[in-house]
């Protein structure tokens, strides 16, 4: 079935057969038995969390799929749900801790990192341009000229093949992606090579002001995450985000977003400059009911005062509609004063 998905995935599922499913079902018998696969289902609950067991579970349906096509099964064998309060088992370890840095952290971090590796290869240059697209490792290792960017071009071209969710689309590019781009960019073949950079960049991370604890932790994947979570914030707009790190849905994109004490300051900020000068009337008259004073409110708790926008709007409006239908009947010109007040 490898044509039908990603190298990655092929990968995944033959890590799946050789770990768990061959151990577990020793014969082929066991494999297709819906009580053996509620075992297994079972027994992996006590192992790992119910996300990682969907994954496997899924595999699995495949295979089905694919033997009963062949005519290998007669039936398909029911693979088994998982219930929605079970939660499996964490890994002792733990899940990895996603560092989100502020986009003033990720421009410090490159600036410490050396534009070559000890093999030669553009370190500099692959992270940075990861930090202005968001790209995932693999597809960035996956870059090819003259095919999938020349110099000089405002785009990026990802082929499907290249990509883990087989997105394939034209990605545009900032300055200083381009530039990195270029910076790298042989004649032709793979624009950056795969290379193991976790030590440097954690040393970049310390050296950049990271204390020891989020240095430690810090991985490329990183990077995507708070690209992520800075374009949401400064435009709102997940569906954009998305396209740019190769989502096909926006629930995925959710995942990447991480709240941030700087995104809370900035909405207060804006919630507070919204309301300024709202808690209390102005003298002049503006030909609207004035909003009346309320004690205890002053402009950053507004929502009582809103209350009382809103119905001396609408008392305000009651009374014009009266006065305009009163002027229709008694013959003013619908031109006149009182429509050009309403």
């Amino acid at each position: 079935m490898g044509a039908e998905v990603s190298a990655d995935t092929v990968r995944c599922w033959e890590t799946y057969a050789a770990a768990h499913f061959i151990p577990f079902f020793e014969t082929g018998e066991e494999l297709c038995s819906d009580a053996r696969l509620g075992d297994y289902m079972r027994h992996r609950l006590t192992k790992v969390k119910r996300t990682t067991l969907k994954k496997e579970l899924s595999g699995l349906n495949r295979l089905f799929d694919w033997m009963v096509e062949q005519k290998l099964l007669g039936a398909k064998p029911t693979v088994p749900r998982i219930s929605k309060r079970a939660t499996g088992t964490p890994h002792p370890q733990g899940k990895r801790e996603t560092v989100t840095l502020t986009p003033e952290e990720m421009d410090a971090i490159i600036a410490q990192l050396p534009e070559r590796s000890k093999l030669g290869y553009a370190m500099r240059a692959y992270y940075e341009v990861m930090r202005e697209t968001g790209l995932r490792p693999s597809t960035l290792h996956r870059l090819k000229t003259p095919d999938d960017y020349q110099p000089g071009a405002p785009y990026l071209t990802i082929r499907e093949d290249a990509d883990k969710a087989r997105y394939g689309r034209e990605l545009p590019l900032s300055d200083r992606a381009r530039a990195a781009l270029d910076s790298a960019c042989p004649k032709a073949g793979t624009i950056f090579p795969k290379f193991d950079g976790r030590h440097t960049l954690r040393k970049a991370a310390l050296a950049a002001g990271l204390d020891a604890e989020r240095a430690s932790k810090f991985s490329a994947y990183d990077l995507r995450h708070s690209l992520a979570t800075e374009l949401t914030e400064r435009s709102g707009n997940l569906v954009g985000v998305g396209y740019l790190l190769g989502h096909k849905h926006v629930t995925t994109t959710n995942h990447y977003v991480h709240a941030r004490r700087r995104a809370a300051e900035s909405v207060l900020s804006g919630h507070r400059l919204g309301h300024q000068g709202v808690g209390r009337p102005k003298q002049e008259s503006s030909g609207v009911a004035q909003l009346p004073g309320i004690k205890g409110c002053g402009g950053e708790d507004s929502n009582l005062h809103e209350f009382y926008l809103t119905r001396s709007l609408a008392d305000a409006a009651e009374e014009k509609a009266h006065e305009f239908k009163g002027a229709s009947r008694s013959g003013t010109p619908l031109g006149g004063p009182i429509s050009h007040q309403w």
